[in-house]
């Protein structure tokens, strides 16, 4: 284990916005968190994640493949959030979105950060549904930003999380 491996993430429980630091090693053991957050890699605690039953999708997926670099820097916090709060049951079941734990690459992976920027920044717009650790409960989960980033390290994520009724 290098000491980089052995650098904790921080880790998010969504019931209760308690956040814990977890060796990626101790996350992989924990059932007590439903998101860690590891440099620009977001991991789900769910499948090779952990052994929790947490699982989520990447809302935008289908554009992504579509979408210009341009389009995207000009979405902001608050221009997309009548989307994200006009979200209700038909958009988060659509058949055609793909809802999974952690595999060998996150549910979250390079879709939430832009690399490119010095320092990276999260990518606007992008907002994910995550089913939490117990199974049951579903939120919305957004990237408003980092605080205290720099060149080395994207320093704290800012969240916007909204708890999702799904029947």
């Amino acid at each position: 284990m290098t000491t980089a491996d052995s650098v904790p993430s921080g880790c998010l429980r969504l019931d209760t916005g308690e956040t814990t630091l977890l060796s990626p090693n101790a996350a992989a053991e924990s059932p007590d968190w439903d998101i860690c957050f590891r440099r620009e890699a977001i991991s789900v605690n769910g499948e090779i994640g952990g052994p929790g039953d947490v699982l989520g999708v990447d809302l935008d997926a289908l554009a992504t493949e579509t979408e210009t670099l341009s389009s995207v820097k000009k979405k902001t916090a608050d221009s997309e959030r009548a989307r994200f709060e006009a979200l209700d049951y038909a958009a988060l079941t659509a058949p055609d979105l793909e809802y999974r734990g952690d595999f060998v690459t996150s549910a979250f992976t390079n879709k939430w950060v832009d690399l490119s920027l010095d320092p990276p920044a999260p990518k606007p717009g992008v907002a994910f549904l995550v089913t939490g650790a117990d199974g049951t409960s579903h939120y919305l989960i957004a990237f408003n930003g980092f605080e205290g980033a720099d060149a080395e390290a994207p320093g704290t994520v800012r969240l916007g999380i909204m708890p999702a009724l799904i029947p």
